[in-house]
């Protein structure tokens, strides 16, 4: 049986005209009782990632409070400028357009680690910096292609890098579980790992049993019961944020002064 003529509405099709078409779900945009509560969730969710590599790191060349503040720094500042790069795109060049938050990377820890057991004392941030520019033009290079060389990156072989990554930087938080300096006299005791068994029991609990926004941020919430219950065994330390300079210009001031003097 013959079907009846279709109109020029109906031949083009239900998404024909902006009344008809229904926006997609990818370039929907929110109203903002939507949009800030997702925003924060995504910053919560993506803090931990970008505040634990420049710690390790931090630590492993011997930088002070004032230096690991600026590399923590450093580290959130490019984050949110990738995250920008990404969502908003240059051209054709760079960025998806998708709301990704981009973070550090814990793949490039366990080689900046023995960059720094290798470099000379002082020049352990300079030649890593040095080495992250290398490796990122090479990154920058291969963007293109590497789309194509995904089937060779099987579920089996990413999950084994990653538990690789993971077994490697092992020797930092167990190290920051006995009480993080191994000169003292008291590393080791069991109130640290005691401390520590909890707040690893708390992010597990969060992770197993959270949903949603809980369960993606189970890392801060249990960073946030480990230090609120070391602070009435006196394990917890702020003597650092109540001496820290107002501002960085103060901070440089003493140092300066302190230099003069000797």
């Amino acid at each position: 049986m013959a079907q009846p003529a279709l109109g020029p509405a109906e031949a083009e099709g239900p998404c024909s005209t902006p009344l008809e078409s229904p926006v997609h779900p990818v370039d929907e945009k929110p109203a903002p009782s939507r949009l800030v509560p997702a925003a924060l969730q995504h910053i919560a969710a993506m803090y931990a990632g970008v505040v634990t590599p420049p710690l390790i790191i931090g630590q492993a060349v011997g930088l002070d409070q004032a230096g690991l503040t600026r590399l923590i720094a450093a580290s959130l500042l490019i984050a949110g400028c990738a995250t920008l790069l990404q969502t908003l795109g240059i051209g054709g060049f760079a960025g998806n357009r998708l709301p990704f938050v981009n973070a550090a990377s814990s793949a490039g820890i366990a080689p900046m680690l023995a960059i720094a057991e290798t470099s000379a004392p002082g020049h352990q941030l300079p030649v890593i910096y040095g080495a992250v520019l290398v490796a990122g033009a090479f990154c920058l290079a291969i963007g293109p292609f590497f789309g194509r060389l995904l089937r060779f990156f099987p579920p089996l072989v990413t999950g084994v890098v990653i538990t690789l990554i993971g077994v490697t930087l092992m020797p930092v938080p167990v190290s920051w579980a006995q009480g993080g300096d191994k000169e003292a006299a008291d590393f080791g005791a069991m109130k640290y790992l005691a401390l520590a068994a909890f707040t690893l029991t708390v992010i597990l609990i969060v992770q197993r049993f959270g949903r949603g926004f809980v369960r993606q941020v189970a890392l801060l919430i249990g960073l946030l019961a480990g230090t609120l219950a070391a602070v009435p065994f006196g394990l917890a330390d702020f003597s650092a944020i109540r001496s820290a300079p107002e501002s960085l210009d103060d901070q440089d001031d003493g140092e300066g002064e302190g230099g003069q003097g000797e």
